[in-house]
């Protein structure tokens, strides 16, 4: 039985350890951006379940909710 020893992809040529390498590096991209988006969902679901009183007194408003899920809330000024 015969192995391929090296492959092409996009033009480039890669022994299959660079190629199952790229894939798994692929794939961890892919996991954790997804952990990422989980964990944002899970707080604007948290934060959205707040009364607009509650929301004040943590110093944001309902329009800010995505941005502190985001983690790029730098609060209000004023």
């Amino acid at each position: 039985m015969a192995t391929v020893q090296n492959v092409t992809i996009n033009g480039y040529a890669k022994d299959q350890d660079g190629a199952v390498s790229q894939f798994g590096s692929l794939f961890a991209k892919l996991a954790a951006r997804l952990s990422v988006w989980n964990e944002e969902r899970k707080t604007r679901h948290e934060l959205e379940q707040l009364t607009n009183a509650q929301l004040r007194d943590i110093g944001i408003y309902r329009s800010d909710i995505p941005a502190v899920a985001r983690g790029v809330f730098e609060g209000r000024r004023g």
